[in-house]
């Protein structure tokens, strides 16, 4: 009798032994389950960082780029308005070569900063140039046509600038925020310089 009561138990403490191993595995299953979920999140949530970072420096290249391509079409626009303000002789010839070498300072300008410095010295200069051509009394229609074209092509020079600074202003506030800031340190991606100046 007491073997028999020594092997009822002994099989208890077995099946006991066997639910806490299994309690174990499930507890540990659950466990690694929420580590490679939480890892996934965090992995997930990085690569969506990178990504819009990414796309944030892109856009913001591309719109200064844009920059560029505007004034490089402004070339035309800007010789025939030279040549048509000369006519009048001076000051507007005068006002004409200074408005001339603005326009080159601005096609050579390379930095945010640089360029800020360029677009006001222009836009000052085609100031200058519009008064000493009304003050000539320059009325002929090559004239004003020449300074219309220069207007609309600076009008566009303007949103360029406006489009840049506002994505800038978008990708600074990124890189400087946080948890971004941790990935744009990692990626060495920096603030950059708006473009200022006076409006053309």
């Amino acid at each position: 009798m007491a073997k028999k009561k020594n092997q009822k138990r002994a099989g208890g403490n077995y099946s006991g032994n066997r639910v806490k191993k299994e309690d174990t595995y499930g507890s540990t299953r659950r466990r690694t389950y929420m580590i490679l979920s939480t890892a996934a999140i965090i992995i997930g949530l990085i690569m969506t960082g990178v990504q819009s970072l990414g796309s944030s420096r892109s856009s913001v290249e591309l719109a200064y780029s844009d920059i560029t391509t505007v004034i490089r079409e402004m070339e035309d626009e800007v010789s025939t308005f030279v040549r048509e303000a000369g006519k009048a002789g001076a000051p507007s010839g005068d006002r004409a070569g200074a408005f001339a070498s603005a326009y080159l300072a601005l096609c050579q300008a390379g930095s945010a900063k640089e360029r800020s410095d360029a677009v006001d010295a222009f836009a000052n200069a085609l100031s200058a140039l519009h008064e000493a051509s009304d003050e000539a009394g320059m009325s002929v229609s090559s004239y004003k046509d020449a300074a219309s074209a220069v207007d609309r092509e600076a009008d566009g020079l303007n949103a360029a600038i406006a489009d840049y600074n506002t994505k800038a202003e978008a990708y600074n506030k990124s890189v400087s925020g946080f948890p971004k800031s941790i990935l744009a340190g990692i990626m060495r991606y920096t603030e950059v310089d708006l473009i200022s100046g006076g409006n053309t």
